[in-house]
């Protein structure tokens, strides 16, 4: 079944703003009893995840967006570049990937700069009481556009690096792309390891 745009935007508004109406409870319960001490480490966390992601944001890092592309074996632009050798690419190929990861390099940042923006102005929106229902839905629906544009950017990206390349190649990369992950899992569970043994100390 093929939806249209407007259903596509539709949805990633609706999940976006799921997403936003679920922040205040967080924050609720954060206030809740249990010790000063421990709101006060909670808020302290969750401000800094949230600069961490708004420095992401504008620096134009994917954070995820386009995983249901790499899980599903859609190349990206840059591990492409990654094994240009190994794919075979021709100067054509490597010229279009190129460009595909200027182009995300380019409009991501922007993108991101203007969902910071966003968020925000619905964090002093809320900070300075000025805020009502309709101007709150309002701004929340900016949000859910903006980061659907966003995550676009990225999945499209994927989409348009899978036309650059033959079948023969997309299946050569989901094998390059596999020993890549199995190189990493020993470090991934080092890393595992030191983080559980610093939360024990």
């Amino acid at each position: 079944m093929i939806m249209n745009t407007k259903t596509i935007w539709a949805s990633a508004c609706l999940a976006a703003l799921l997403v936003a109406s679920a922040m205040p409870a967080a924050a609720q319960h954060a206030g809740q009893p249990g010790g000063q001490g421990q709101a006060g480490h909670q808020g302290r966390g969750h401000e800094a995840m949230q600069a961490r992601e708004f420095r992401n944001l504008q620096q134009g890092r994917g954070m995820g967006m386009a995983r249901a592309a790499e899980t599903n074996g859609y190349p990206g632009p840059m591990h492409v570049l990654e094994h240009a050798e190994a794919l075979e690419l021709t100067d054509g190929q490597i010229e279009r990937t190129r460009e595909l990861i200027v182009r995300v390099k380019t409009r991501a940042p922007e993108l991101g700069k203007q969902v910071v923006d966003a968020e925000k102005r619905l964090q002093a929106m809320f900070a300075e009481g000025d805020v009502n229902a309709a101007t709150m839905d309002s701004l929340l629906l900016e949000i859910a556009e903006l980061r659907a544009h966003l995550r676009s950017l990225h999945l499209t990206a994927h989409l348009d690096q899978a036309a650059v390349l033959t079948e023969a190649q997309i299946a050569k990369y989901k094998e390059l792309r596999s020993a890549d992950g199995e190189a990493r899992r020993p470090m991934r569970r080092m890393g595992e390891m030191k983080r559980a043994d610093s939360s024990d100390g």
